[in-house]
């Protein structure tokens, strides 16, 4: 939740611009959309910032700015004037500017204020902050830039404390009024998509402890905060509940219980690399690996090594774009010690290197809820059916059938940032391997419905049809093409019905279906879980709704589709999904069998603990399987044998769908959504 910090100073006039700034730029989300230069939706710029008067009465200050991941420091301050005695006011310039990654984009951001505050002359207290200000975003690489212009606030709100980001992508506004030893107001709490929602807010006062306890309740959930006194400023002690279905658990004091302060303990010592050198090349800075690569949230400092190819002892470590001091170990390692306040929010960092002005790509550092030994772990609780992850504009997209909905994740906040209206019972989802489109099944309506990325605006939808009496078909499993985001493949199924995959495969270009189909149950195939090879010309397929348990491989030409071989008795498990991979070609079951598609052939068996669902990574070597024990467990993909596992705490019974994101993440579906993150995965 990133938080803005609602307080008063009592200091001098120049003081009194200290604080934290929500900006409202209304054209913000619609501007980045031109030229294949940015696409997306850019939450909150907010900064923070501290300006004071030196000996010589001139302004100075320090701070930062904020704006997806992004950050920034003050480059300038100054006052230009102040007002007439009969209209008293300090006006003051501001410029901020910070580089590094935004939303994939090696980019600039440059943040100029014109900053206006009416002067209190009875206590010089700067009150009624308005202006105007103007954001540049450049994205580096190819000089192009854009700017918007917006007006700014200072929000005037009841004084509350919190730490920012606790829980990410939110912004909550307090305000209550007391009535002897209750409380009663109202709070609102604003998404980074621009949503909005307002709660009532009662609570009762305990002056033996000085805090309070308020409910805050509203048709998007409840909030049960404890907030104590503290010079006149109210600081959160805790925040519990769910809103916007993601589970709130923020402790400020974690045991009421005075313990003795620990004597001070020296910083860990940095892990070393492993593999240090291995498989560089001369050129730039390049990142392999951080370790660690996860925390959970509000945690201590935390040593960072960062491990990779090329660097020297004027490479930096840049943390969201912002420089962190850095030891240089070696060409292949670099350490640096990560504060504690950057771990405060909830979601996914970047991190960086820089060196002779240039950034290297970056690696992902995941802040949980909670989390172990080489892993955190983010618990989103909606229920949902499908998954997808979108690399290129770092999102995974959720269907949520029981609000007719596709929803968007975002990774900066690790949160569901967005949902669009998708009909009728979206189920099955699948992406095209450019990220320019997203096909989703909406079982409802018998169809499968296009969405073009990143905006997720309708596009072209095609009609599954019906079989009579039985009703309509529906998207029973759906695959997009290799190398072909316009061609999709369609196993057709019809609910209430076991088997269900009945209706056979079929290859859409568009909404126009190719004439050729591979027929289902009427000709004795159930094609469950399709999964396309290596180009648009082979398809795979599984049956695991009946004991024949085949797997099937078929030919796609411009005409269509068509059965080319029938392997029985290859998987010994229902509900079975497939997965193939094209670094290995081979094919991957969530039983755990390793399949030749050439001839159909079992060349092994992962010896997993229990039933689940996997996900096969040959760009790490690694498979991982998610069991219903509330284990995850790695293996060597080649070689087959255990890695490593975790156990995750609140973990899903069933695991149906696994997914990989990013550097170090997965995802893991079982009705509620679970984010993991860590050296566990890379």
């Amino acid at each position: 939740m990133a938080v803005i910090l609602l307080f008063v100073s009592d200091a001098a006039h120049a003081e009194m611009a200290n604080g934290s700034y929500l900006f409202d730029f209304s054209g913000i989300v619609a501007l980045w959309d031109f030229s294949g230069f940015y696409s997306g939706g850019i939450g909150p710029f907010s900064i923070g910032l501290s300006i004071t008067a030196n000996s010589s009465g001139e302004l100075t200050g320090s701070g930062g700015f904020d704006l997806e991941g992004l950050g920034g420091d003050i480059t300038s301050v100054s006052e230009t004037s102040t007002g007439s005695s009969a209209d008293p006011h300090v006006a003051m310039k501001l410029r901020m500017s910070g580089k590094g990654n935004l939303e994939g984009i090696n980019a600039k951001v440059t943040f100029s204020a014109n900053m206006h505050y009416q002067l209190n002359i009875a206590d010089k207290r700067l009150e009624d902050p308005y202006g105007s200000g103007t954001i540049i975003i450049r994205d580096l690489s190819n000089g192009k830039s854009q700017s918007e212009s917006g007006s700014f606030k200072r929000s005037a709100l009841t004084a509350l404390a919190l730490p920012p980001g606790f829980t990410g992508g939110w912004l909550l506004f307090l305000n209550l009024t007391p009535d002897r030893n209750a409380y009663k107001g109202t709070a609102r709490i604003e998404l980074s998509t621009g949503a909005t929602a307002d709660f009532t807010a009662t609570g009762t006062y305990d002056s033996r402890t000085d805090t309070s306890k308020v409910e805050l309740a509203s048709d998007v959930g409840k909030l049960n905060l404890v907030i104590s006194t503290s010079e006149a400023t109210l600081n959160v002690e805790s925040a519990k509940g769910k809103i916007f279905g993601q589970k709130i658990n923020y402790q400020l004091n974690p045991s009421s219980t005075p313990t003795p302060t620990p004597a001070p303990t020296a910083m860990p010592t940095p892990i070393a690399c492993p593999n240090p050198g291995a498989e560089c090349t001369a050129g730039p800075v390049t990142l392999t690996s951080l370790a660690p690569s996860s925390a959970v949230f509000h945690g201590p400092d935390l040593p960072l090594s960062v491990c990779g190819c090329n660097f020297t002892s004027s490479s930096t470590i840049e943390w969201n774009g912002r420089p962190l001091a850095t030891t240089f170990a070696s060409a292949n390692q670099l350490n640096a010690t990560i504060p504690a306040t950057d771990t405060f929010a909830i979601g996914v960092d970047n991190v960086t290197v820089s060196d002779n002005g240039q950034s290297s790509a970056p690696q992902t550092f995941f802040v949980g809820e909670t989390g172990g030994d080489g892993f955190a772990e983010v618990e989103i609780d909606q229920f949902g059916e499908d998954i997808v992850y979108d690399p290129v504009n770092h999102a995974i997209y959720l269907s949520l059938p029981n609000f007719g909905s596709i929803a968007v994740i975002r990774f900066p906040s690790a949160s569901i940032t967005s949902a669009i209206p998708a009909g009728s019972g979206p189920d099955a989802l699948a992406i095209s391997d450019d990220s320019s489109y997203l096909y989703a099944g909406i079982d409802g309506a018998g169809l499968v419905q296009r969405f073009t990325l990143p905006r997720l605006a309708r596009d072209i939808s095609y009609s599954l049809g019906s079989s009579g009496d039985e009703g309509l078909y529906f998207a029973h499993d759906l695959q997009v093409a290799p190398g072909a985001p316009h061609t999709t493949a369609v196993s057709l199924g019809l609910k209430g019905l076991s088997p269900s995959a009945l209706g056979g495969v079929e290859i859409f270009d568009d909404s126009t279906m190719r004439p050729t189909i591979a027929p289902g149950f009427g000709g004795f195939y159930t094609y469950d879980s399709l999964q396309w090879g290596t180009d648009d010309t082979m398809l795979y397929a599984a049956n695991n709704e009946d004991t024949a348990f085949d797997f099937y491989t078929l030919a796609v030409n411009a005409m269509g589709v068509s059965l080319s071989h029938d392997y029985p008795n290859v998987f010994d498990a229902f509900d079975n999904r497939i997965h193939f991979d094209n670094g290995t070609g081979l094919i991957y079951a969530d039983d755990g069998q390793v399949i030749d598609p050439s001839d159909g052939s079992v060349v092994g068996t992962f010896p997993r603990s229990a039933a689940g669902a996997m996900v096969p990574d040959s760009t790490l070597n690694k498979a991982f399987f998610a069991e219903g024990n509330g284990t995850i467990e790695s293996f060597d993909l080649n070689e087959l044998g255990h890695i490593s596992s975790i156990t995750v705490p609140n973990f899903p019974t069933f695991p149906f769908r696994v997914i990989r994101w990013g550097n170090n993440g997965l995802a893991i579906l079982d009705g509620p959504l679970y984010l993991i993150g860590g050296n566990f995965v890379h």
